[in-house]
């Protein structure tokens, strides 16, 4: 039994392994593809299916390590539709990108540190499912006496949000969908959101150049191995 699980083992690692070329995964080269536990090696991101250096000032945006190692993330650097890092916006006491980029709140067009301290004592607990604009998502737990002052508190989280493109639950509301889309025929996206717009946004945010559609209903691209 042992050497049977072992076999099936490696016919898995084979089958991911199959389909990768000359230096996939490694910078400047296209992204791995099939099962893989990374599409790029550590430090990198697969940008248009290519693995490339990130969140340094003027890279691209790390996707997975929410934007930037310093600055902020900026959709009209160097004229482009694609997004990158700058440090001279969107951080603390500086401007905020010409996006309206602000790890804080931006405040006529200045970066400002976010107002703290609200909903983090009360005897009610609350949550709200918060979907940012990279179609990430996560959990924020408010607490309030009363249900008003939670959903005060719901409403600063959706004004200091940042990008313009973030969505937030109800309070105690139902969590949001995750749908699994394809660029250019390749996977390995998956998105949550709320609404079509966001998860469109979402798709313009990744590659705003490339053909976009939904995986089928087991999570396959027609490009996948």
């Amino acid at each position: 039994m042992r050497h049977l699980i072992l076999i099936f083992f490696a016919a898995v690692v084979a089958v991911g392994c199959e389909p990768q070329g000359p230096g996939y995964g490694t910078e400047g080269h296209h992204c791995r593809t099939g099962l893989t536990f990374a599409l790029c090696d550590e430090g990198l991101e697969c940008v248009n299916h290519y693995c490339s250096g990130c969140g340094g000032d003027g890279e691209s945006c790390c996707y997975d390590s929410h934007d930037c190692d310093v600055g902020a993330c900026d959709r009209s650097a160097a004229e482009s539709a694609d997004w990158y890092c700058q440090s001279d916006c969107g951080s603390v006491g500086l401007p905020c990108c010409d996006d309206g980029g602000c790890d804080g709140t931006c405040n006529n067009g200045s970066c400002e540190e976010a107002a703290g301290g609200a909903c983090v004592e009360g005897h009610l607990e609350y949550v709200v499912h918060i979907v940012d604009y990279e179609c990430g998502t996560h959990d924020e737990l408010l607490y309030a006496d009363v249900s008003a002052d939670a959903e005060a508190c719901r409403q600063a989280i959706i004004d200091g949000g940042s990008n313009g493109n973030l969505e937030v639950s109800e309070l105690d509301g139902a969590p949001p969908a995750l749908t699994d889309v394809c660029s250019d025929g390749y996977g390995g996206y998956h998105l949550w959101h709320y609404s079509d717009a966001q998860l469109a946004a979402c798709e313009q945010y990744y590659c705003p150049t490339c053909q976009w559609t939904n995986a089928d209903a087991n999570g396959h691209c027609p490009l996948d191995p």
